[in-house]
């Protein structure tokens, strides 16, 4: 028997009730969910809710049944059941070790694609020469060129994501994706700053500024990719929660 829509936002919001605050852990817990609880409706002669206690205890939690005081402070009142996040709060811990190491690999994985990339070698060379040539023109201004252009890719990132501004702040992996862009693009302004307020920088000197710029490129642009695949992972989920 295949979960409604209802049923599947239903799992979600007891999710998020029960201290699952990461969509992206959340979206992991979903599958395994809709999965087992399709499973022992199947098999069983259990209802949904009873089936989806069941499967919080699975993953090592305890159910708890809440209750509150009416207004008046007269009478108890049921207020829901929950888990308490023990079996979750594990399982969000482990997630949590495993993003930096994660987040690597899917760079190093990018990189490995973008060096196999016509397209990629493309671009990688069209900034270059676009930098070269501005460069030899004026050297304050190449460097101001590498800026403008690295300043374009985030900003057509971030122009992609922003119908859903709290996607990478609710996720593990888009906090990570999150603070690379950031990074990068802080050196920028820090370095343009630097250079526009110091008098008597020789062009050498420039050059040195720019080169990291130049190095950095590929990172850049697979940081920026996998920031595109976690917002795309992030429609994904919104989907399969909507009504």
């Amino acid at each position: 028997m295949k979960l409604t829509k209802d049923e599947i936002q239903t799992i979600d919001e007891y999710l998020q009730r029960s201290g699952v605050s990461y969509w992206d852990v959340r979206i992991e817990l979903l599958d395994h969910f809709i999965e087992a609880i399709e499973e022992k409706i199947a098999t069983t002669e259990l209802s949904f809710d009873e089936a989806l206690m069941e499967v919080t205890v699975a993953f090592g939690n305890d159910i708890q049944e809440r209750h509150l005081l009416n207004r008046d402070k007269t009478v108890v009142l049921f207020s829901g059941i929950f888990s308490n996040n023990k079996g979750f709060k594990e399982l969000e811990e482990e997630k949590r070790r495993q993003n930096r190491k994660q987040y690597v690999q899917l760079l190093i994985k990018k990189l490995k694609e973008n060096f196999f990339s016509l397209r990629f070698y493309t671009e990688y060379l069209c900034f270059i020469l676009m930098t070269y040539v501005v460069f030899q023109y004026d050297t304050k201004w190449g460097l101001v060129a590498a800026g403008i252009w690295l300043t374009i890719e985030i900003f057509k990132t971030l122009m992609t994501t922003k119908k859903h501004k709290k996607f990478a702040q609710d996720s593990l992996r888009g906090e990570m994706s999150s603070k690379v862009i950031s990074v990068f693009f802080g050196i920028s302004i820090h370095t343009f700053a630097f250079i526009f307020t110091t008098p008597g920088l020789e062009s050498k000197n420039i050059f040195w500024f720019l080169l990291p710029m130049l190095l950095f490129y590929p990172i850049i642009k697979a940081s920026l990719s996998i920031h595109k695949k976690i917002y795309t992972q992030y429609k994904k989920y919104k989907e399969l929660i909507s009504v």
